[in-house]
């Protein structure tokens, strides 16, 4: 829905201002350039939100089926790439 379209990208805004923990662990050197990436990733996001709302908005549901199946393997992605593994 639209409503869920709009809270996804008021996150993904919000999380552009932080830094991923991951961070931290990684070598001074590297550190701009994983944030870069990380804040590129999140822009990437935020366009393809723009995408699926407008998807929403003329009710081309084929359209937006298929962006949500790229928004899933963007998410699996960048999890993998800038979160930190889970440690029991």
């Amino acid at each position: 829905s639209l409503e869920l379209v709009a809270a996804m990208r008021q996150a993904a805004d919000a999380a552009l201002n932080l830094i991923p923990e991951k961070a931290a662990e990684l070598p001074e050197a590297e550190r701009a350039q994983f944030v870069c990436a990380y804040q590129e990733r999140l822009k990437e996001l935020i366009a393809a939100l723009g995408e699926l709302r407008a998807h929403f908005q003329a009710a081309d549901n084929p359209a937006a089926v298929r962006l949500i199946a790229r928004l899933v393997e963007l998410q699996k992605e960048s999890h993998r790439e800038f979160r930190r593994p889970k440690r029991d």
